[in-house]
């Protein structure tokens, strides 16, 4: 609708137009990328039909493709069913430390090889939610924090895979190997959480969107506390437990259940956004059947008159 002399209204956007009122600015077509200035609101997009007025909304994830949206939603919900696994592994970890079934020093080993079982999924789910529409792929230039995202997943996989190569198959464990599959993840973590709140940005969700980032922060710091040089975690449970005996187990629970607290919490944040997507799927199904029912009648209206 028209706002003002030389506006109009597109959902919480106030657009330019000009003396004739056609839109009077740069506004790229959310279905195939093509510059919409010079055309009316009313208008539809010449490439791909897709109306003019979807696509100044500016949301553009409520109506990108379907298929795209329930993509996303695939992959976060890949990764909070990864989270929520992750959550109950630690709560396995936490009972057997209590039930005194092994020490510390076994903690992290035994669970070597269901740790990459929890990974996977999350890996899947990350490349799923790092994807782009065909026209957006070809608009992308440069090491975009996308990017950067998906290759942390993949040097990710490779160290974590190549750890258990090592642990496994050749006998080998260093504190160094450990550090160098920190690096990855870390930086995974952080990039991930960060074009997530993004996402948010783009489905029109300011809370979602500032909740993801404070958590990209305390999960950076966590991560980080847990895994990397020198052991952080291992080295102030040892100096506890020498210095003031029970207070290295307790500091180790303490960590089993910060841990546990961020899966949860990351759970429930990841999810929201699969329901987002799942939302936003639905919706854009049933604008894009709109446009294609309005371009039919308004062809059937042409040749009637013709």
């Amino acid at each position: 609708m028209v706002l003002e002399p030389g506006y109009f209204r597109a959902g919480v956007r106030k657009r330019k137009l000009d003396a004739r009122g056609y839109v009077d600015e740069d506004i790229d077509c959310i279905g195939c990328g093509y510059n919409l200035r010079g055309l009316s609101p009313a208008a539809v997009c010449p490439e791909c039909g897709v109306s003019v007025m979807r696509s100044a909304e500016g949301h553009d994830l409520e109506h990108a493709d379907p298929g795209h949206l329930r993509r996303l939603a695939i992959g976060a919900h890949l990764i909070g069913v990864s989270l929520v696994m992750g959550l109950v592994l630690y709560a396995w970890l936490m009972f057997e430390y209590l039930g005194a079934t092994f020490g510390p020093g076994l903690l992290w080993p035994k669970a070597g090889i269901v740790f990459p079982v929890v990974w996977m999924p999350a890996a899947i789910g990350c490349w799923l939610l790092t994807s782009l529409q065909p026209h957006e792929a070809a608009l992308e230039a440069g090491w975009t924090l996308r990017r950067l995202a998906r290759g942390m997943v993949a040097a990710s996989a490779v160290a974590e895979f190549g750890r258990l190569l090592l642990a496994f198959h050749f006998g080998i464990s260093s504190i160094w190997i450990d550090v160098v599959r920190a690096i990855p993840e870390v930086a995974l973590v952080v990039l991930l959480l960060r074009y997530a709140a993004r996402l948010a940005l783009r489905i029109g969700d300011d809370e979602l969107h500032l909740r993801t980032l404070w958590l990209s922060y305390v999960a950076a710091v966590a991560v980080v506390w847990a895994k990397t040089p020198l052991g952080l975690s291992s080295m102030t449970a040892r100096w506890l437990g020498a210095t003031f005996g029970c207070l290295g187990s307790l500091f180790y629970l303490a960590l089993v259940l910060g841990f546990m607290a961020m899966f949860g919490v990351g759970a429930w944040l990841i999810l929201q956004y699969g329901r987002e997507f799942w939302a936003s799927a639905e919706y854009s199904r049933r604008t894009l059947q709109r446009d294609m029912k309005l371009r039919g009648q308004r062809a059937s209206g042409g040749k009637s008159e013709d």
